[in-house]
């Protein structure tokens, strides 16, 4: 599929310009990259025109090896990366199979006009993304304060944020300037998607990753790059729109088409919900032409399953893996889950962020955690991060069935009375996580007042997150912020919570 993605891009370009890009900026997220098995990184490969070795005995890519242009039958594109957070963590091993791909590519004696890594230089890295332990862009928050004039501010966070390189022997090393050198030459702007249960208007993460770079790239040549958007949800026929064309089709088949929301309305409030927010996010936040202001819709996952598995690996998340700073106290720790054939769910513990309300208890029937025979390795885990929540939090993936949800509900009940217990849905929103202003108590009295998020009603307890690798990248740096650092601070209207 990546493949086919490169080859799409590169036909509509040399449509339209009559040549083909010498450099593409990719937006790479790890969420996607669970889904689909690495359709992005396929991509950035075919772009180079590299292809993975694969181990004959047990089907893991061992290397890259040069295709040669003969068989490639065109240039060998140039690309940036920008990679999220939760890649970063959740596929090392990825960003070494890039940069190797790079390095052999810069290595070739071949022409420049053959081969544009070489004729835009050699000496700088590709990869860029959030400095180790941090996660996001930076751009939401700018936004929101709404304390910026043009590119040139966006741009500035951008860089600040994303200006460290990673590799085979570099993670996470600053390198703002390789960073500005690489994105100043991007001449093609892509975001991929993989599948119809979201659009470019349920979450924020789409303008501050893909719109970002955009932004970036204006600021940084003064002129407007390709920004496209790759669109694999039918792997029969991938294709590849600009922004626009991809907006007119949300707009299209989801806003003012009556079968759509008759569609979403058989969902129940679940479905209502999705349906309304998309019109009511596009009126809203427009102060003097500045823009839509696209917040984090509904957003209903449904990961494609490929193939069933057990339930087989145990993951550790926050300060283990991640050397960050240790949670703050509480009797249990985080709790993550996911299907390793592309589904998952999550189970958060304390997150520091005193205060209740905002959640709902679990009414179904819990087992004891006893109840559940074998899956020792999985108790054990939930045992330890109950114990200390320095552990930061585990991850569980598996076949659905294999007891996961049962051992995290067992384990909330283990830790005795009034433990809370709260899910977090997948298409929640940022304010919804974390809390808000009291909008109400604001109208009525005047009074500015915090209303708290499902953060603050697991406070000493559990946040279950079913299919944690569906939740948004956003969602997932401002969760695993939380966990890592015991504390949830929320700011709303230059108030501090």
């Amino acid at each position: 599929m990546g493949t086919r993605l490169a080859a799409a891009l590169l036909e509509r370009h040399l449509d339209e310009e009559g040549r083909y890009p010498e450099s593409v900026g990719l937006v790479v997220w790890g969420t996607a990259a669970m889904r689909t098995a690495g359709d992005d990184v396929g991509q950035a490969l075919a772009l180079l025109g590299v292809r993975p070795r694969w181990s004959e005995e047990n089907g893991r890519v061992v290397g890259v090896e040069a295709i040669p242009l003969e068989e490639l039958g065109r240039p060998r594109i140039d690309v940036a990366l920008r990679v999220s957070g939760f890649f970063r963590d959740a596929f090392p091993h990825l960003l070494e199979v890039l940069d190797d791909a790079v390095g052999l590519v810069a290595s070739l004696d071949e022409a420049g006009e053959d081969n544009y890594v070489r004729a835009n230089g050699t000496d700088d890295p590709r990869l860029f993304g959030p400095k180790p332990g941090a996660y996001g862009s930076g751009i939401l928050a700018l936004l929101e304060s709404r304390d910026w004039r043009g590119d040139d501010d966006l741009a500035a966070v951008y860089l600040a944020w994303g200006g460290y390189a990673y590799g085979r022997g570099r993670m996470g090393v600053a390198a703002p300037e390789a960073m500005r050198r690489r994105f100043g030459a991007i001449e093609v702007a892509v975001k991929n998607q993989d599948n119809r249960e979201h659009d470019i208007f349920d979450s924020d993460d789409y303008l501050q990753d893909h719109g970002g770079m955009v932004a970036t790239v204006r600021a940084l040549t003064g002129r407007q790059p390709k920004a496209w958007f790759g669109d694999s949800a039918d792997p029969s026929r991938p294709r590849v729109r600009d922004l626009a064309e991809e907006a007119s089709r949300v707009v299209r088949s989801r806003v003012v088409n009556p079968k759509w929301m008759a569609a979403m309305r058989g969902h129940g409030y679940k479905g209502a919900v999705g349906h309304r927010r998309l019109p009511l996010r596009l009126r809203r936040h427009r102060p003097r032409g500045a823009g839509l202001d696209v917040r984090e819709g509904d957003v209903r996952i449904r990961g494609r399953r490929r193939g069933a598995q057990v339930l087989r690996a145990l993951q550790p998340l926050g300060p283990a893996l991640h050397s960050r700073a240790p949670a703050g106290g509480g009797p249990a720790g985080l709790v993550g889950r996911t299907f390793a054939g592309g589904a998952g769910r999550a189970a958060l513990g304390p997150a520091g962020g005193g205060g209740v309300g905002g959640g709902f208890a679990v009414t179904d029937t819990v087992f004891p955690f006893s109840a559940v025979v074998g899956q020792d390795e999985v108790k054990l885990a939930l045992l330890l991060v109950a114990l200390d929540p320095r552990i930061g939090g585990v991850l569980l993936r598996g076949q659905k069935g294999s007891g996961k949800t049962t051992l995290a509900r067992g384990l909330a009940a283990l830790l005795g009375p009034g433990t809370p217990f709260v899910e977090l849905p997948v298409g929640a929103t940022e304010d919804r996580v974390v809390g808000s202003l009291n909008l109400e108590r604001a109208l009525s009295t005047g009074a500015r007042a915090f209303e708290p998020g499902l953060l603050a009603a697991a406070h000493r307890g559990i946040l279950y997150i079913d299919e944690v690798n569906l939740l948004g990248d956003h969602l997932v740096d401002l969760l695993l912020d939380s966990a890592a650092m015991g504390v949830n601070h929320v700011e709303r209207e230059g108030l501090t919570f």
